[in-house]
């Protein structure tokens, strides 16, 4: 099944425009934390694949932004987290119940 990256992207934006106040970074996690609750705790309105990548991307943007990781070592562990997808370690990656 092909991921509809409009829909992802959409996801996105709709929660983005929740978290106008407080800057780009508090924008921007507070958006992946709402994905991350929604994902973890909640049920939601969205497809699972669709919602994991929107979240992946915001905790992504949220790490950087507020200089927790680099991009360059942001680059690095998705690089890394792609791989050990495509090696078969994919449970070994899985933190959650929802699609990794």
């Amino acid at each position: 099944m092909a991921v509809d990256e409009n829909n992802v992207w959409n996801i996105i934006q709709i929660t983005l425009s929740k978290h106008k106040s407080g800057g780009c970074c508090n924008q921007v996690c507070a958006g992946w934390d709402e994905l991350y609750q929604c994902r973890n705790y909640a049920s939601s309105p969205y497809d699972p694949v669709e919602l994991a990548i929107a979240e992946h991307y915001l905790y992504a943007r949220c790490k950087v932004c507020i200089g927790e990781y680099s991009l360059t070592q942001m680059k690095a562990m998705i690089h890394g987290y792609d791989w050990g997808k495509r090696s078969g370690l994919r449970d070994v990656l899985k933190s959650n119940p929802g699609p990794v």
